[in-house]
């Protein structure tokens, strides 16, 4: 007899409108299920979490909300079930259970999304959740329809999530299976000394202020059609463990390689300062002097700088060989596929289910389970026998205690254990492949002004290979001014176009904004803010919206600076080889 399916329902609250200082309550509850053992629909509303809590502690369903782990859960902490596991990640409460039912966030397996990014949400005017205009039975009406409808839109979108692609806690774990799956092959696995050895070799994405401050000048945007999934085509390193050189092998097998050397670097290789970790992308010929210093890199990088004559090889220290690949060609193409298909039939989950498996594999690979913990609510009866397990009390739980447990090396290092590396150097010749190709575009454009992994801003880009096919760019656009205060911190202006800013704005946008960690790009005044601070200003910013913790029993305003912070990264400390 196979597995039985578990019900799937979704919940959504509606609460009072965020204001700067209020906490928002809720005052509304919904809960769906678009298809119960009778194969029927159910939707319930409830005024209180109590009332809520109570329809579902007996069920033994699964339960998801839309950025639950973040804001709806923190609303039933006190229900949580004690002595049971519950997941977190990232700080995000992404399972748990209370009574019988498990709750989830959806966030976790669509990351970085909003409802409407799968479409058919409704739009309202969030005014009208002002206890004093709720009152009105004709708004109070408005109010849940709207809700009605987020709930079904979540459930429709994570029931055929579910069917057609699992029950996996996260889009990563998910990737992987599917992978597994189509390569008719198991993961691979790492010791915690594989993975130490080669993480020295492992880095993001490139991003970088070749200029900051405001100026009128032109320039372009150019953005590269999935720079990670495009990486994934080529061959990578997959044998967990690698022969040791002490030359380069030939130029072919160059690629399956991280390299430790000693070299003058002309921006071509990235660079982690010991001392704070920062990465750098060295200029080692800055101030007419050139440099010297040891850097850990991948094959991909190594090419790229020889290729461009931006390297020069003072001392090869160490390669590290591996004379196993693989290329993930079938499961991106295929992913690629539907997410085409998607579009073309205006499938808008179909499409996002596609981009995000195409993107949510390869950092699977360079998981560092060393990051993770196990938690579990305990009482003060049940707080020594966890003690005793290896929990360590963490952070308080209302009259509950929350407890942590790291992983032991015994089972970071159990190749069949829980706790699993995979292959970090697979992560890390990806990531590679995509800063070699990225530099190459720097190298080929004019004036570069900005630069953010799969994107370039430069005075010239013509000489980019644009089209429609994986790894080719993309033209977002020409400007005629910039304001850059930082990575990840800019405004660049539209050529020709009206100095107002509409953030609701999406198919004439005058305005490009980037400001991650405060949503500058939510305000009407969002570019003037950025451009006071890029001319050396500070904002001190409130936010409407009150971050929630499980390190918290409240949720708290928590208020920044923002300064200007655009630093030359090409610039970077002295450092002698190692």
């Amino acid at each position: 007899m196979g597995k039985r399916r578990r019900i799937v329902w979704t919940v959504d609250a509606e609460t009072d409108p965020f204001l700067r200082g209020r906490v928002p309550q809720p005052f509304i509850w919904g809960a769906y299920c678009g298809e119960n053992e009778q194969g029927q629909e159910e939707y319930y509303e409830f005024a209180t979490v109590a009332q809520l809590v109570e329809f579902f502690r007996y069920k033994s369903v699964v339960v998801y909300a839309h950025n639950g782990g973040k804001f709806d859960y923190h609303y039933l902490r006190d229900e949580l079930n004690s002595d049971e596991p519950i997941m977190v990640i990232s700080g995000r409460l992404a399972k748990f259970k209370i009574g019988e039912c498990e709750f989830r966030d959806s966030l976790n397996i669509f990351p970085n999304t909003r409802l409407e990014d799968f479409g058919g949400k409704i739009k309202i005017d969030y005014s009208k959740f002002e206890a004093d205009k709720r009152s009105d039975p004709n708004i109070l009406a408005e109010i849940k329809r709207y809700l009605k409808q987020d709930c079904v839109l979540l459930w429709d979108t994570v029931a055929r999530y579910r069917r057609e692609y699992g029950t996996a806690l996260t889009q990563a774990g998910a990737s992987m299976r599917y992978w597994e799956k189509m390569a008719k092959t198991d993961a691979p696995r790492q010791t915690k000394a594989q993975h130490d050895r080669y993480k020295p070799h492992y880095y993001g994405g490139r991003v970088q202020c070749f200029e900051s401050g405001n100026l009128s000048t032109t320039f372009s945007v150019a953005d590269i059609n999935s720079a990670y999934p495009e990486g994934m085509l080529w061959k990578h390193p997959i044998c967990p463990e690698a022969q040791i050189l002490s030359t380069l092998p030939p130029m072919d097998k160059i690629a399956q390689c991280l390299i430790t050397l000693d070299a003058t670097s002309r921006g071509a290789l990235p660079w982690r300062d010991p001392e704070t970790s920062e990465l750098f992308f060295p200029d080692d010929e800055h101030g007419n002097r050139k440099r010297l210093r040891t850097y850990k890199i991948t094959g991909w990088e190594f090419l790229a700088g020889l290729e461009l004559n931006a390297i020069e090889v003072n001392r090869i220290r160490q390669v590290h060989y591996f004379p196993q690949t693989i290329s993930f060609r079938d499961y991106i193409e295929h992913f690629y596929n539907l997410r085409e298909e998607a579009r073309l039939r205006k499938d808008i989950a179909g499409r996002t289910f596609g981009k995000y498996f195409m993107c949510g594999l390869y950092g699977k690979f360079g998981a560092n389970p060393e990051n993770y913990a196990e938690y579990v609510i305990a009482t003060d009866e049940s707080r020594a026998e966890w003690h005793a397990k290896g929990y360590r009390d963490y952070k308080p739980w209302g009259d509950r205690f929350l407890l942590e447990r790291k992983p032991l090396e015994d089972e970071l290092n159990d190749l069949n254990g829980k706790w699993r590396f995979y292959n970090v150097a697979t992560a890390a010749s990806v990531t590679g492949y995509v800063r070699a190709n990225l530099f190459r575009a720097l190298s080929a454009s004019a004036g570069a002004i900005y630069c953010d992994t799969d994107s370039i801003a430069a005075r010239d880009v013509g000489k980019l290979a644009f089209g429609t096919k994986l790894g080719q760019w993309k033209h977002e656009g020409t400007f005629d001014r910039y304001s850059i205060a930082g990575k990840k911190l800019y405004a660049f202006h539209h050529a020709g176009a009206a100095e107002e800013y509409d953030p609701d704005e999406k198919d004439n946008p005058t305005w490009k904004v980037a400001s991650k960690g405060v949503n500058f790009g939510k305000l009407a005044d969002g570019p003037s803010r950025i451009s006071a601070i890029a001319a050396g200003g500070e904002i001190n910013h409130e936010p409407e919206v009150p971050t929630y913790s499980i390190i918290r029993s409240a949720p708290v305003f928590i208020g920044r600076t923002i300064r200007h912070t655009a630093k030359d990264i090409r610039i970077a400390p002295e450092a002698l080889p190692a």
